[in-house]
């Protein structure tokens, strides 16, 4: 394999993850709306299991396609779990730091 064929695969699979991301980010205030906010942070641990398993068996077979689809659907779970923690903190916290709580979330996860 030629250095630049690996950069452009190396490219490719950094980038599904990012891809995987923007799908589930509007997914998970469905999950939300549909399950609600505890059920649905317990579903997207899902992808998660499911991503790793696929990863690891395209490493220990070699297959950089089932790496590309498991970084894929890890990358799902990227896009679910930010836009659904928010609203679950929101949810259980003391009404005096309500705000702060679902509003910080999204500060500390950035810093």
């Amino acid at each position: 394999m030629t250095k630049g064929k690996y950069t452009i695969i190396w490219t490719f699979q950094t980038s599904l993850l990012i891809l995987g991301g923007i799908c589930g980010a509007p997914l998970g205030l469905y999950l939300c709306d549909k399950f609600g906010r505890k059920c649905a942070l317990q579903l997207s641990s899902i992808p998660v299991a499911i991503g790793t398993i696929l990863m690891c068996v395209a490493i220990s077979i070699y297959s950089i396609e089932l790496l590309a689809v498991g970084r894929f659907v890890v990358g799902i779970n990227f896009g679910l779990f930010p836009s659904m923690i928010g609203l679950f903190l929101n949810e259980i916290s003391p009404t005096k730091i309500r705000g702060f709580m679902g509003s910080s979330q999204g500060e500390l996860a950035f810093t």
